[in-house]
């Protein structure tokens, strides 16, 4: 009957620590999926800082070619100043040289103009003086009859009449030459009117030439304080990224290291556990054979003694014997047992804070990585808006700005929705578009100091124990050499 009691305890309380050990492997199988999580988590946050090093390197790279097209853009803006300045100063004298040799000429034109009606006055004047005369002499010639006086007078009137029509003719001559002069006059006013007019046209080409060399000007002075301005914003977002990066490389750090704890706190559990199931084997070894041997001790002592001796005093005593110590390690399982499901609780409460912040590490990835694809939209948007415009201006058009801007607004909004797909799937995926559009090298602070490069190199697994052996495993495809991201200074 004891017998069949003690047989019942060791069943119960072996039924226990199989269930607790059972339990125990279910607590170890789901602290290794968390270490594997963890484990994925520090290899995108590696991935993404290789992207987020890349995406300076762009920026940085940006900012040169926005300096180096500034100062282009001072050269140009210097020079077309320069060049608007010579062809106002030649145009203004050209326009005031015109005026001047039409005045001359008109004044010249007027003079002769002048002395030419001079002369025809006092040819007018002397006609009628001799008209005058003329008409004297024949009243007089008619009062005063006489055959030799009419001769005298007829030869002196066809003398008079030979003068007059000399005269006359010369009067023709002068009027003739008059509407010669009155022509030229013309001409010469026509002359001095198209000199005016082309003065007044290169006076308005030289004026428009002015205000598109300023509004030229004006606009290169926006684009290069855009450009300057794009430049600081950079450089802020290049600092602040740096900043993030050295943060987030810091908490890498103290979150390799609470993974290294963690693991060989999993295999000291792990261990622990051994022990306890090796104890367990042990105790439940040794309690058969006392039991046995105890038996049939206490069978040969029943045959050999006096009957009177009771049977169940053996037992007893045997039973009292061994109770206590079977009873003490029992206890020291369970308090151990209790100590490992406690040690769980706590890495269970570790391992999901972890987690949470390893959310909120990529929540903020995201968004940095965005505003790095804007800013580097931007910039890009900025420089080749500013190469359209340079070319224009060195091929004599002029940029449509109307056209420039949904071009520019499209280009955005394709990027932010491209980047918005792409990191629905993590935190990786994010910024992996933007590896490619540079070399894996990353300047150290304001393009100085030594460099760091990104390589992917194969190498063999890390083996720390059985279960981490199987964790480390189980990301890893079967037949495939894996693939661990290491971070060299040269």
């Amino acid at each position: 009957m004891l017998c069949e009691q003690r047989a019942g305890r060791m069943f119960s309380s072996g039924y226990l620590l199989s269930e607790q050990a059972a339990s125990l492997k279910q607590d170890n199988a789901l602290l290794r999926q968390q270490l594997r999580a963890v484990a994925a988590e520090r290899d995108s946050l590696l991935e993404d800082r290789s992207v987020i090093r890349d995406s300076k390197h762009q920026s940085d790279k940006g900012w040169r070619d926005a300096q180096l097209r500034v100062a282009e853009l001072e050269g140009q803006l210097s020079f077309f100043q320069s060049s608007n300045a010579r062809a106002l100063t030649d145009r203004r004298a050209g326009a005031a040289a015109w005026p001047r040799r039409g005045r001359r000429a008109s004044d010249t034109a007027i003079f002769e103009s002048k002395q030419l009606r001079e002369q025809l006055a006092a040819s007018q004047q002397r006609a009628s003086i001799l008209a005058a005369a003329l008409e004297e002499h024949q009243r007089a010639a008619a009062a005063r009859p006489g055959p030799a006086e009419e001769s005298a007078e007829a030869q002196a009137l066809l003398e008079e009449r030979a003068r007059v029509q000399e005269q006359r003719a010369a009067l023709q001559e002068l009027g003739l030459a008059h509407e010669k002069l009155k022509e030229e006059l013309q001409a010469a006013q026509e002359a001095a009117r198209q000199a005016q007019d082309t003065a007044e046209e290169a006076r308005c080409s030289a004026d428009e030439a002015v205000a598109q060399a300023e509004a030229d000007a004006a606009g290169a002075r926006r684009q290069l304080a855009a450009a300057k301005e794009q430049s600081a914003r950079a450089r802020a977002q290049s600092a602040a990224l740096q900043k993030q990066l050295n943060e987030q490389s810091q908490r890498e750090g103290e979150l390799e290291t609470q993974i290294e704890q963690l693991t060989a706190a999993l295999v000291a559990a792990q261990a622990g556990v051994k022990e306890l199931q090796t104890q367990q084997s042990n105790a439940f070894r040794t309690q058969a054979y006392a039991d046995s041997q105890a038996a049939a001790a206490a069978a040969g002592a029943f045959e050999d003694l006096a009957p009177a001796t009771p049977a169940h005093s053996v037992d007893s005593e045997r039973s009292g014997g061994a109770g206590p110590h079977g009873s003490g390690h029992q206890l020291q399982r369970d308090h151990r047992v209790l100590e490992l499901q406690r040690e769980l609780e706590e890495r269970d409460a570790v391992l999901t804070s972890l987690q949470q912040h390893c959310n909120h590490l990529k929540e903020r990835l995201a968004l940095a990585v965005r505003e790095k694809v804007e800013a580097l939209l931007l910039a890009a948007a900025a420089e080749s808006k500013l190469g359209r415009r340079g070319a224009a201006e060195g091929g004599g058009g002029e940029p449509d700005a109307e056209e420039d801007a949904p071009a520019f607004g499209g280009t955005v909004a394709a990027a932010i929705e491209r980047h918005e797909s792409t990191a629905g799937g993590g935190a990786t995926g994010g910024g992996a578009w933007l590896a490619s559009a540079g070399p894996k090298r990353v300047d150290g602070p304001n393009g100085k100091g030594p460099d760091q490069s990104i390589t992917k190199q194969p190498s063999t697994p890390k083996v720390v124990g059985g279960a981490a052996g199987a964790a480390a495993g189980a990301g890893t495809p079967r037949g495939a050499k894996p693939v661990r991201v290491y971070l060299t200074s040269r």
